[in-house]
C-alpha cells in the first residue's frame, strides 16, 4: 500500500491500466471540488489573503503484489504472483507419516479422516483401522508413541498401535490447549503451538504432564519434531522457518530460512529438512557450524499444502488440493510415484470466511469521510465487506463499497476486508483496494494560511 505518487517500480506496470479509470473518476468529482474551493475561499477571504494548496489525496492502494502493507490475515490467502490477489484459503488438511511403517494419515477440518497403508506395491485405503476422531482435525503428527491429532477445539488426542493393524486411543494421551493450531510429536515429547507460544508435555507411558523447560514463547503457524526428537522446526505466519536443537535444559536456537515457506518437515534421517512452495521442493542439509545449505531443488507440478517424510531415505509426501503425492528422491531429482500417491478430494473447498487487515497509516491531518473502491470477482454465493478505522485500529466503521462514508474524526487510518462464501467450491477474489479521502479538510498553518486537502 503506497501513495500513488510514490508507487514502487515493481508496481509501475499497473499505473497505465489505472490511468483511464482515475481520469473518469476525477471528471465526476470536478464539479463538487470547484464548489467546495469557492466556498472555502469566500469564507476565509474576510480575514486575510490565503493560498489554497492542492495536493494528492489520501490514496492507499493495495495490489497484493507483496504483503508489506498487510498486518494480518486469517482465513484469507494472499497470492503475491502478479497481478496479486486476496482470496479465501483452501480448507487445510493435515498429513502425518507413521515412523514405524508405510502408512500415512490424512484429515481435514471438515471432519474427513483417512488412513492409507502400503501392501508393498501400492497404497490401500485402510481407514477402517482408524477409530472415529472426536472432532474435525486441524493438524496431526505421528511420533514414536502415538499419532497425535489436534482437533479444532484445541484438544489433542493420541492413537497408538493396537491389534491387527488397528489404531486405538492411547489412555492419558489427551490435553487441551485453547486456540492451538499445530502439534508435534517426538519420542517422549509432545509440543502444541497456541496463541501464547509453544507448550511442551512429556509422555511417561501413562499420561501427559507439563514440561515447562521446553516451552517457547514463539508464536508459530506450524511445528514439527525430527524423528529422534532432537530438533524442532517452526514456520511462522510470515513464512520464515526457525529451528532449534534440543539440550538438557531446553531448546538452543539453530539455523533458519527467510522463506516464505509454504510447507516443511524433517527428513527421516534427521540430517536435513524439506521445504515446498507452489512450484518446487527443496532439500536442505544441516552443516557444521549450525547452518543450512540447499542440496537439492526439484520442480514439482503441485501446490503443497502440507509435507511429511516418505517411507525411506529422502522420499517426501506432499499434500495438494487433490490428495497426497509421493515423490521418490534421487541424485537427479524427484519423481512422483503414482502407486504410493492417493486421491483425497472429499473435503476440498474454501474456508467460509477470511479477513485481511492493513497496517496503520498516520496522516498529517484529520479525516472525516472516506471512500473505498475495489476491483473484485464475486461468484454466486460469495461476498466481501470493507471497514475503515481512523483511530489506529481501535474501532471500525463499515464502509460500503463505492460510497462516500462519514467516519469518526481521526488522523490515522487502516482498512480491513472480510471475504466470505456459502459455497465451498467458490471464493471471492479481491485484486485492488483503494482507500480515498473524499472530505475537504481545512486547517490553519503556522503562517496563518489556510491549507486545504483536495481530492484530485
Amino acid at each position: 500500500m503506497r501513495q500513488v505518487a510514490g508507487l514502487p517500480s515493481r508496481r509501475a506496470r499497473k499505473a497505465n491500466e489505472q490511468q483511464a479509470w482515475r481520469a473518469r473518476r476525477r471528471g465526476l468529482q470536478a464539479t463538487t471540488l470547484v464548489a467546495v474551493v469557492v466556498l472555502a475561499v469566500a469564507t476565509a477571504v474576510a480575514t486575510r489573503a490565503l493560498t489554497v494548496q492542492s495536493v494528492n489525496p489520501l490514496w492507499l492502494q493495495e495490489h497484493f503484489i507483496d504483503t508489506v502493507s498487510v498486518a494480518t490475515y486469517g482465513g484469507a490467502c494472499i497470492d503475491t504472483a502478479a497481478p496479486g490477489v486476496a482470496r479465501l484459503c483452501e480448507v487445510p488438511w493435515s498429513l502425518a507419516t507413521d515412523p514405524g511403517g508405510s502408512r500415512y494419515f490424512v484429515a481435514d477440518k471438515q471432519g474427513n479422516a483417512k488412513l492409507f497403508a502400503s501392501d508393498g506395491s501400492a497404497m490401500a485405503d485402510v481407514s477402517a483401522q482408524l477409530p472415529a476422531v472426536p472432532g474435525a482435525v486441524d493438524d496431526a503428527d505421528w511420533g514414536q508413541e502415538a499419532l497425535a491429532v489436534l482437533t479444532v477445539g484445541g484438544w489433542v488426542y493420541g492413537y497408538a498401535q493396537g491389534g491387527d493393524g488397528r489404531l486405538v486411543p492411547a489412555p492419558g494421551y489427551t490435553v487441551q490447549v485453547p486456540g492451538a493450531i499445530s502439534v508435534a510429536a517426538g519420542p517422549g515429547l509432545l509440543l502444541v503451538a497456541g496463541p501464547a507460544g509453544i507448550t511442551a508435555y512429556a509422555w511417561d507411558g501413562v499420561a501427559l504432564r507439563r514440561l515447562p523447560a521446553f516451552d517457547l514463547a514463539t508464536t508459530a503457524a506450524w511445528i514439527r519434531l525430527s524423528k529422534d526428537g532432537t530438533r524442532l522446526m517452526a514456520v511462522l505466519a510470515d513464512g520464515r522457518l526457525l529451528t532449534w536443537a534440543r539440550a538438557e535444559a531446553g531448546w538452543v536456537p539453530g539455523p533458519g530460512l527467510p522463506g516464505p515457506v509454504k510447507a516443511a518437515n524433517f527428513m527421516p534421517s534427521g540430517a536435513g529438512l524439506w521445504t515446498a512452495d507452489n512450484a518446487a521442493a527443496r532439500a536442505y542439509a544441516f552443516v557444521p557450524g549450525g547452518g543450512l545449505t540447499e542440496v537439492g531443488l526439484w520442480r514439482i507440478n503441485t501446490q503443497a499444502r502440507a509435507l511429511a517424510p516418505g517411507f525411506a531415505g529422502q522420499d517426501v509426501l506432499l499434500l495438494a488440493s487433490a490428495g497426497v503425492d509421493y515423490y521418490a528422491a534421487g541424485p537427479d531429482g524427484v519423481s512422483r510415484v503414482a502407486a504410493y500417491s492417493a486421491a483425497v478430494t472429499g473435503g476440498s473447498g474454501y474456508e467460509s470466511q477470511g479477513t485481511v487487515v492493513s497496517v496503520v497509516y498516520v496522516v498529517d491531518h484529520n479525516i472525516d469521510m472516506v471512500r473505498i473502491e475495489a476491483q473484485e470477482t464475486l461468484p454466486a454465493g460469495t461476498n466481501t465487506a470493507y471497514e475503515v478505522s481512523t483511530d489506529c485500529g481501535a474501532t471500525w466503521t463499515v464502509v460500503p463499497i463505492n460510497t462516500n462514508t462519514t467516519v469518526p474524526l481521526g488522523s490515522c487510518i487502516a482498512w480491513r476486508a472480510t471475504l466470505a462464501t456459502t459455497d465451498p467450491a467458490q471464493t471471492p477474489v479481491v485484486d485492488i483496494v483503494d482507500v480515498l479521502e473524499v472530505a475537504q479538510v481545512t486547517r490553519r498553518a503556522a503562517s496563518g494560511e489556510v491549507v486545504m486537502k483536495l481530492v484530485q
